[in-house]
């Protein structure tokens, strides 16, 4: 059996070990403090330009809105609507009045592209 004096060595040990651990987690919590003071900064200015940002978003959409309402169309991230040409399969924008740029130059001869594929060298 182990004597009294190894017993209270143990009881030692073991209240030596707790105010350890309650240190270690004071030192944590503190820090944990100081990180949380850090965060709390004034977020005004930050709430106001997030707002400025989406107005000026909202105006985008409005404006966008009013193009497709005029007949213009747009596809989505602001590129134009591409639309594949029925005799030459070239892409031209959907918005153009004139229509496939590579057949008006093909008829006014102007050599442009043409629909074949080249040939690959070797």
């Amino acid at each position: 059996m182990a004597s009294a004096g190894q017993v209270a060595a143990k009881e030692a040990s073991k209240a030596a070990q707790r105010e350890k651990e309650l240190a270690a987690f004071a030192k944590k919590q503190e820090r944990k403090d100081k990180e949380w003071e850090k965060g709390s900064k004034d977020t005004s200015k930050a709430e106001e330009e997030t707002k400025a940002k989406e107005e000026v978003k909202a105006k985008k959409v409005a404006s966008k809105e009013a193009e497709a309402a005029e007949g213009g169309k747009v596809a989505s991230g602001g590129a134009p609507l591409m639309k594949t040409c029925k005799e030459c399969k070239k892409k031209y924008n959907a918005n153009s009045k004139k229509g496939c740029q590579n057949c008006i130059d093909n008829l006014l001869g102007f050599g442009a592209a043409s629909s074949k594929p080249k040939a690959k060298k070797k």
